[in-house]
């Protein structure tokens, strides 16, 4: 598209100053070949004409506008791009996703990936303010492309049933003209990591109901495409105070086995930006009303603060109905947490480290002690427990950055 507008109106911007100095070719042209975004260009140029008074500035073109704006040296411009980005909500995905398929100052895809995999059951479910009597979801109104780029993602799940199931809400909600989608967004699910129970009960009722043939593999053959199990991403972490700035952070598994334990220490430069590096994680207790940012490439936390957190006390308020409180667990000493999935309730001692798991689903109890004990990574004895809590994890990512630290101490000790 062609665009007139005077050299000496344009020429306060830096490129075109630059371009237009008597130094380049192309000061001598009328007429300049141009390779920028069309809308974004546009709306820098309404903004020449208002005499640099004025931008307007859309969800749907503010990644592309601060691609220019930035190449162009426009800083101000630059900065309310992101400015404006603070009001993403979970509707801007199909709008978002597509941006990040090439290369941007504004945000990486590892970046989006990172958050949609760690809210994607928030996503699934949040409704519109304006349309909560509707009962339709944001996640209902998402193009096919959206829908099947986000579960195809690592996301961070209690079972691959939760994915089915999103796959259904979104086609019955416009069952006519979505049915034709069916077969393509099942291949989505990793039928191989369903418990047995849901796996025999679903994969028998589509076969009976739709002919469709769910592909079941093992995890453990190379030719299998579910290699990665969603669902064990839920995890419990210990946090406990090492000195007056180190921490020692463990997680562990549904069973309480330790599969990371780590020495970090804090570093107040790490961002609060709500997007962030997948190696970067959240972690939120004491009711939500405490947060510890961790680098785990870093070693490094950061604590941040949220005026508007909430939290769900449906199963912990579960607790007290089956008299788990001993004489030992005085209430001043005691972290109470639920699994992700919320299927445990645990009382430890923050002292002691004592504590007793209830298990909501057989309702048994049981007692024990979480250990602690000095290693080589830190050589400090850990003292109080700051928190014990639930939280869902990228291990995958989080061993990848620990093995890398672990090789290149290695190889520099050689």
């Amino acid at each position: 598209m062609e665009h007139r507008i005077s050299k000496q109106m344009i020429r306060k911007i830096p490129y075109f100053e630059k371009m237009l100095s008597h130094e380049c070719l192309e000061s001598k042209e009328n007429k300049v070949v141009l390779d920028f975004d069309e809308q974004a260009f546009k709306i820098i140029l309404d903004w020449v004409e208002r005499d640099y008074t004025i931008i307007l500035i859309e969800m749907d073109y503010a990644f592309d506008l601060y691609e220019l704006a930035d190449y162009l040296g426009l800083d101000g411009i630059s900065k309310e791009c992101i400015t404006y980005f603070h009001k993403f909500t979970i509707e801007h995905l199909p709008i978002i996703i597509p941006k990040m398929a090439k290369t941007t100052k504004f945000m990486t895809s590892g970046a989006l990936d990172a958050f949609i995999c760690r809210h994607f059951l928030d996503i699934a479910s949040s409704f519109s303010k304006v349309n909560r009597n509707t009962k339709k979801t944001f996640w209902s109104k998402f193009p096919i492309e959206t829908i099947e780029y986000i579960c195809a993602l690592d996301l961070m799940i209690n079972s691959e049933y939760q994915v089915f199931d999103a796959i259904m809400d979104w086609v019955l909600s416009d069952s006519y003209l979505r049915k034709c989608h069916l077969e393509r967004l099942w291949k989505l699910v990793r039928w191989c990591h369903l418990n047995d129970k849901d796996s025999s009960n679903l994969v028998n009722h589509l076969r009976i109901s739709a002919g469709f043939e769910a592909k079941l593999c093992s995890p453990r053959k190379a030719d299998c495409d579910c290699v990665f199990n969603r669902a064990k991403q839920n995890c419990f972490v210990m946090i406990e105070t090492l000195d007056i700035k180190d921490l020692r952070v463990k997680v562990l598994d549904n069973n309480f086995k330790l599969l990371v334990s780590q020495v970090i220490k804090e570093d107040t430069s790490i961002a609060s930006n709500f997007f962030h590096d997948e190696h970067v994680s959240d972690i939120l207790f004491d009711s939500g009303r405490r947060v510890i940012r961790i680098d785990w490439k870093q070693n490094k936390y950061n604590w941040l603060y949220y005026t508007k957190l909430t939290i769900s006390y449906e199963m912990l308020s579960r607790t007290w109905s089956y008299c788990l409180w001993d004489d030992e667990f005085r209430f001043q000493d005691t972290l109470l947490s639920s699994s992700p999935s919320g299927d445990k309730i645990i009382l430890i001692n923050k002292n002691t480290k004592d504590y007793v798991s209830f298990d909501v689903n057989t309702k048994v109890k049981s007692k024990g002690q979480m250990v602690s004990y000095s290693s080589a990574d830190g050589q400090k004895e850990s003292k109080t427990l700051l928190t014990f809590t639930s939280a869902f994890l990228p291990l995958n990512i989080i061993r990848t950055c620990l093995n890398s630290k672990s090789d290149s101490s290695e190889n520099s000790q050689a």
